[in-house]
């Protein structure tokens, strides 16, 4: 999970006291994560979604709750491709890590030649 790393590496940033801010950002990402899980898994059990080779899981699930491939269900991986979040973007990703010189210049690789 990117957030978590992000968040443990982050905890400076935080706003005093930030060991006790960061608890709470990480128990809100706990939240968040089971009831999404939660509730994919209720989604799934209703619209009787299993896998198959032919279509995937998550195609299954935006076709049940959107309809039989309409434009909600066509906008749906754009959705997903326009989250600036996903990868490793989230906004905490240029903070040093805790004990690391920001001012120090990143080792460089050198290939043979």
């Amino acid at each position: 999970m990117t957030g978590v790393e992000a968040v443990s590496n982050g905890v400076p940033a935080f706003q005093p006291p930030e060991s006790s801010n960061a608890a709470a950002t990480m128990l809100m990402m706990a939240v968040l994560s089971i009831t999404m899980f939660v509730g994919i898994t209720l989604l799934a059990h209703a619209y009787h979604v299993v896998p198959s080779d032919q279509e995937t899981v998550v195609s299954q699930l935006a076709r049940g709750v959107f309809g039989d491939r309409g434009v909600p269900y066509y906008a749906r991986p754009g959705g997903d491709d326009a989250d600036p979040g996903a990868g490793g973007q989230h906004r905490l990703r240029r903070l040093p890590a805790a004990g690391v010189d920001p001012r120090a210049r990143p080792a460089t690789c050198r290939g043979s030649s």
